[in-house]
């Protein structure tokens, strides 16, 4: 609707915009031809595209672990048997040894945050991470981070560790099998 003196009238619009914080406010612009292009709303924007492909991440790696725990024992037996001779524990040993290591091993999962072993506590076996990953801690302080393909426990199976001397804590969903 045109307006006395010709210009047309726009009415005011609720524009939202995030403080420094990322704090969500609205406040009311006089119109939408004076509403100035704020560099916060690019912030939120980015922010809202981080937060989903985090989630599109966190999605594909439960479905990932989904689909392991689906898995039956012997295709659980044959994986294990396959990635077995690359451990280095295991890299010179026979085919008939790893065949039969590889029935021993138990399939697990955690959630993240979960403990798998605390410091003195009994040391009874000894864990493969497949998928995921395993924190370890001397007390508060993290040491060190380990990966898919890399092991802890090995003292246990080899008699040589009575008690777990670190914690293990799971920092993301974890999949691992035990011997």
């Amino acid at each position: 609707k045109a307006r006395a003196g010709g210009s047309v009238f726009r009415p005011p619009r609720i524009v939202a915009i995030s403080d420094d914080d990322g704090v969500a406010s609205s406040r009311r612009t006089e119109s939408a031809a004076s509403t100035p292009r704020r560099s916060k709303r690019v912030t939120v924007k980015d922010d809202l595209s981080k937060a989903t492909r985090r989630l599109q991440q966190t999605i594909s790696k439960v479905v990932q672990i989904n689909r392991l725990n689906l898995l039956t024992r012997k295709q659980t037996s044959s994986l294990i048997e396959q990635d077995l001779p690359h451990l280095p524990m295991f890299a010179r040993t026979s085919a008939p040894f790893i065949a039969k290591a590889s029935e021993m091993f138990s399939s697990h999962s955690f959630k993240a945050g979960t403990v798998i072993a605390s410091a003195g506590e009994e040391a009874n076996c000894m864990y493969w991470v497949h998928v995921g990953k395993v924190t370890i801690l001397h007390g508060d302080v993290e040491a060190t981070t380990l990966a898919a393909g890399q092991t802890f426990g090995e003292g246990a199976v080899l008699g040589v560790q009575e008690f777990w001397t670190t914690t293990f804590r799971c920092e993301t969903m974890v999949k691992a099998y035990a011997l």
